[in-house]
């Protein structure tokens, strides 16, 4: 993914934020997907979803219904630990990193 693409991805996804963490769903075993209801309420649920699949890793935000198990230990790290809002979305200088608090 480029920096400019993910830039307009957390532009809109910033609009939503703060955002209330309604679970983690695994639809493979090399994605993620964190359910959320935005700030406008449970008119506003969506998907951040998080996949690693090489060569084409992917950012995105939608409204499908995803479902899933975690399939492997990272999955099953990221259900049991990783719990909370979603407060705010950065990117730093167009990198293709992007930091989720």
């Amino acid at each position: 993914m480029e920096g400019l693409f993910i830039a307009k991805i957390l532009e809109e996804l910033v609009t939503k934020l703060p955002a209330r963490n309604l679970g983690w769903v695994f639809p493979n075993e090399t994605t993620a997907s964190l359910l959320l209801e935005g700030k406008a309420g449970p008119k506003d649920i969506f998907n951040v979803v998080l996949s690693i699949r090489p060569p084409t890793p992917a950012m995105y935000v939608n409204t499908d219904r995803l479902s899933g198990s975690p399939i492997n230990p990272f999955q099953r790290l990221l259900e049991t630990r990783l719990k909370g809002n979603l407060i705010r979305a950065v990117q730093y200088k167009l990198d293709r990193v992007v930091m989720l608090e």
